[in-house]
């Protein structure tokens, strides 16, 4: 079963006054801090989540967070092709040019 199958089968098990793809408690949103704890599990489980420092209130930083997923597909699908314009719409930044500039400048390969 694809993504796009998956997705749909998974909005039919949702509420019909849902308005959310991933619900939260009380029909809210579901948090950022949610979110992180499911990225966390998910990492531990498969093997792949480590602590590589602490920030300034002493809690672990980790190699696999929200952000470095976002980061990973954003760089696959510029080294796939995606238009830098649709890929700039869809995470939502402004500045992506200035970054994509940046890398092969940097000649750090991601960008070729």
């Amino acid at each position: 079963m694809g993504p796009l199958t998956q997705i749909k089968a998974w909005m039919k098990t949702l509420p019909g006054s849902s308005k959310w793809l991933f619900p939260g408690q009380g029909g809210r949103h579901i948090t950022e801090r949610r979110i992180r704890q499911i990225v966390d599990r998910a990492a531990k489980k498969a093997g792949i989540q480590r602590a590589y420092g602490h920030d300034k209130n002493g809690r672990p930083l980790y190699a696999v967070s929200p952000h470095s997923l976002r980061h990973a597909h954003a760089v696959t699908a510029l080294d796939a092709g995606v238009p830098l314009n649709d890929l700039q719409a869809q995470l939502g930044h402004s500045n992506l040019e200035h970054r994509k500039k940046s890398y092969e400048r940097a000649k750090f390969g991601l960008c070729d």
